[in-house]
């Protein structure tokens, strides 16, 4: 023992070092700690399981990007401390509410590259040559932003129906990631605590085991080098929190159609047009990003693009509008730029500015 414990402190210290290094090192070139990098304290509880608290005015940084968040009265995301988004419709105006997770709210992006901000530039450019058409023609195009992170689409159709449609929009976007597959399961487990921070409903001590590790620059350096390496074939791919199913399961099938056919009839009811707008995860548009994802999931493009397919024709069949931004994406990550963070998984301002053309491109075609 007397030759081991010197041993033992001397290899703790040597990582106590390198760990207090590496924690620097991430501050230094992020702003932040690493236990910051994708927590954030902006969460309230409510009758739909979460939502963004009011007035929120911070800034995230992260080794790949600096971003401001602010919130209004309501929780919408907005440009500025002080903006609001009015209840009552403003007049001559033509609102669209986006719906969806942090791809929607604009995660690692400021609030005028998100693809929300720039499909209103792209309408009121389109309006001011006379080619909106009816989509807005010479009326006032009004934006809300009501993406949630972390909220799945049952939970914010749920909000839609209680409050959402107060708001009289004339356009209901609904982002949806990874997989068409929707199930309530994909928020239910998950509450603000009472600092505004998501956790499970439910924690074990594995699970704050798994939590204060995270934190540790140490085991954050070697997942990321290990992710490149390390193969392994379990049944789902998780992507920002969510499991996606990588072989259809009839009941969740059945369960996903009849939300979307419930958006569709209550998004109608309330006297707005909706549109489904897909995104795949950044390992299906950028190759290289498989490596890191091989942890998480079976990576099979080819299955995945064949089940992508049957949920639009399933889609089509029962009169969704759906618009897959996958083609897209993909010829424009051809062109040999990023659309994704390397790290983080979501969208770069450019990959917002493919959604925000693509979109508008949709809709200058229908009006």
């Amino acid at each position: 023992m007397k030759r081991v414990l010197p041993v033992l402190l001397s290899i703790l210290f040597a990582l106590a070092l390198l760990e207090g290094a590496l924690q620097l090192v991430y501050r230094v070139r992020a702003g932040d700690w690493l236990a910051h990098r994708t927590a954030l304290p902006i969460y309230r509880e409510t009758d739909s399981g979460f939502a963004l608290k009011p007035h929120l005015a911070l800034e995230h940084r992260t080794g790949e990007f600096r971003t401001h968040l602010f919130t209004d009265a309501h929780g919408f995301r907005v440009a500025a401390a002080g903006d609001e988004v009015a209840r009552d419709k403003p007049e001559c105006a033509w609102r669209v509410m986006l719906l969806g997770p942090s791809f929607a709210f604009g995660w690692g992006v400021e609030y005028e590259e998100t693809f929300l901000a720039q499909l209103g530039d792209r309408l009121r450019a389109a309006a001011a040559s006379g080619g909106a058409g009816g989509a807005a023609g010479d009326a006032k195009i009004d934006l809300i932003n009501a993406g949630v992170p972390a909220l799945g689409p049952i939970q914010q159709l749920e909000w839609f129906r209680r409050e959402g449609a107060a708001y009289r929009p004339d356009l209901v976007i609904q982002l949806v990631y990874g997989s068409y597959a929707v199930s309530r399961a994909y928020s239910d487990g998950l509450v603000p605590d009472e600092r505004g921070y998501l956790r499970p409903a439910t924690v074990s001590r594995a699970d704050r085991l798994r939590a204060a590790l995270k934190r540790s620059a140490i085991v954050f350096h070697v997942w990321a080098a290990t992710n490149r390496l390390r193969g392994g074939e379990p049944k789902a791919i998780e992507g920002a929190g969510r499991p996606i199913a990588t072989e259809e399961d009839p009941a969740e099938v059945g369960e996903a159609l009849a939300f979307y056919e419930d958006l569709r009839t209550t998004v109608e009811a309330a006297g707005a047009e909706l549109l489904v707008v897909y995104l795949p995860l950044s390992w299906r548009v950028h190759p290289e990003d498989t490596a890191r994802w091989r942890h998480l999931g079976v990576i099979d493009p080819e299955a995945s693009a064949a089940s992508d397919a049957a949920w639009r024709e399933r889609l089509a069949r029962a009169d969704v509008p759906v618009l897959d931004l996958t083609d897209a994406l993909l010829a424009e990550a051809a062109k040999g730029e990023r659309l994704y963070y390397s790290v983080d998984i979501h969208w770069t301002p450019k990959g917002h500015g493919v959604a925000a053309r693509e979109i508008a491109g949709r809709m200058l075609e229908q009006h």
